[in-house]
């Protein structure tokens, strides 16, 4: 007779701001309300990353085009661009402070950016 072992029970998940948005995203298509999506475009060429600052108050993209694209929250107008990798940036991340945004790039760097030099750049 063949033995089964019980599942194991699994952690729960953290729900981060990026996994909250594509939960949120997958649930309205598949509710067909796709009018709830919006184009915005501010970078060159396709977005490869995207993250939400601690305070949600900032989005960053990440984009083929080399750029990074920062973006008001509550908006989704564009703030700024940051221009530094030789490649396409493939990875954007902000310190769990909040005090830095990490991006990786096809350059093979990563760049490191100080949010505050970075808002103070800003217009």
């Amino acid at each position: 007779m063949e033995q089964t072992r019980p599942a194991r029970a699994q952690k729960p998940m953290r729900l981060t701001p990026r996994i909250a948005l594509l939960c949120i995203g997958i649930f309205c298509l598949l509710s067909g309300k796709s009018e709830a999506f919006d184009t915005f475009t501010a970078h060159g060429g396709p977005v490869k990353d995207f993250t939400l600052s601690n305070d949600g108050s900032i989005l960053a993209s990440a984009s083929y085009d080399y750029s990074i694209v920062l973006w008001d929250s509550e908006t989704l107008s564009p703030l700024g661009r940051l221009i530094g990798h030789d490649a396409a940036v493939v990875a954007v991340a902000f310190s769990p402070d909040g005090r830095y945004l990490v991006s990786g790039g096809d350059d093979y760097s990563a760049l490191v950016w100080d949010v505050s030099d970075v808002a103070r750049a800003l217009p």
